[in-house]
């Protein structure tokens, strides 16, 4: 009989792990953000999860690696059927952090490419035409005309504005004119 493996008892498998702070411990600061929505509650089961099961398979490891050297493979079989299991549970939970993560990300880069393509939407290219008038390319802003936006450089834009805004003060003291005409026959 002792020559059988034998699996440590339950209250010592439970025990946290020893933590030497030598090592460098991973951080989990970029985790608050991502905890912020209704999967609160499962992100931190899984990574307590995670922290567990490696706790364990840590100390079993380090409990049984004299036993696991000296005893067959055969009767230690239980053993490491239990400790992938708990590796694939710790793979599972890591998964499914991953797969949060991924769907976190996808939502901030579609948010991204929208504000790209408002941002690209605002912007105007710069205009590559002549004036319809003096026939420049050049000019530090480009005016209405009589043939639409942007159609005229800025010296024959303003010219234009002038114009445009006489006639139409012109036309208001002739009809000024006519109603006084009519009102005195």
């Amino acid at each position: 009989m002792n020559d059988e493996f034998k699996l440590p008892p339950i209250s010592t498998m439970d025990r946290p792990p020893f933590i030497s702070t030598s090592l460098p411990t991973p951080r989990l600061e970029y985790w608050n953000s991502f905890m912020m929505d209704e999967n609160d509650n499962k992100l931190d089961q899984d990574i307590q999860q995670v922290v567990h099961q490696c706790n364990m398979i840590s100390n079993n490891m380090l409990q049984a690696k004299d036993q696991l050297q000296q005893q067959s493979m055969t009767s230690s079989r239980i053993w490491l059927d239990d400790m992938v299991n708990r590796a694939n549970e710790i793979l599972n939970a890591l998964l499914r952090l991953r797969k949060h993560q991924m769907a976190i990300e996808q939502t901030e880069e579609c948010l991204i490419e929208n504000s790209t393509r408002q941002r690209k939407r605002t912007k105007r290219p710069p205009f590559q035409g002549r004036c319809h008038s003096c026939n420049i390319s050049e000019t530090p802003e480009w005016r209405r005309g009589p043939d639409g936006a942007r159609t005229l450089c800025n010296a024959c834009g303003l010219h234009y504005a002038k114009l445009t805004r006489k006639q139409q003060q012109e036309q208001l003291y002739k009809k000024d004119d006519n109603i006084s005409d009519n009102s005195q026959t």
